[in-house]
């Protein structure tokens, strides 16, 4: 965030992104109904950050709306070239599915979820995804960098992107999930 700020970056927080940003500035968020629509807009000197509370999942007819906004948020501010997939979690709650590959290796329309997220930063001027890895890291198969969590199954996301922390002070990139789908850049 500091780095973002310090380089006049445009950061954008999503659902837990929201969270983080509202505390590292001090606040705290309140429980709302309907917090899929809930946003926040904060200046910060010159840096400019938007965190937004958004499940795709559970408002679909918001997804369009809202991906537009996205892009215009980001346009003429940043171009970024580089993406980082967090890849590390086992998926515990959907039980046996995961017993055999990680939580992105689910098949939603014929593809894994990690392919819909490779597919749609491939085709959105994104030349480099690499992947952090936990649960299952020999399944991983895809021609790119990876980073790897060993202790996966007692650490979180936050602890999983310390893996890549060199690469991460390196390059300006997203940074996504690995077991959600949006669709790829449409100008």
């Amino acid at each position: 965030m500091q780095h973002a700020i310090d380089t006049d970056l445009p950061v954008l927080g999503v659902c837990r992104g929201m969270q983080f940003i509202s505390h590292y500035f001090g606040s705290t968020l309140l429980p709302c109904e309907g917090h899929v629509t809930e946003s926040l807009k904060i200046k910060h000197q010159s840096a400019l950050i938007l965190a937004i509370m958004w499940h795709p999942e559970r408002d679909i007819q918001f997804k369009k709306l809202i991906s537009k906004y996205f892009v215009n948020f980001f346009i003429g501010r940043i171009v970024l070239h580089k993406g980082l997939i967090l890849a590390a979690g086992r998926g515990s709650r959907m039980g046996s599915l995961t017993d055999n590959a990680p939580k992105c290796y689910t098949t939603i329309d014929g593809k894994r979820l990690i392919e819909w997220q490779l597919n749609a930063m491939n085709t959105s001027y994104i030349d480099e995804v690499d992947i952090i890895t936990g649960y299952r890291k020999d399944n991983f198969e895809y021609p790119t960098q990876y980073f790897h969590n060993e202790i996966w199954d007692t650490s979180n996301m936050a602890r999983s992107l310390t893996k890549a922390h060199t690469w991460l002070e390196k390059h300006d990139c997203i940074i996504s999930y690995s077991d959600i789908i949006y669709p790829p850049r449409s100008d």
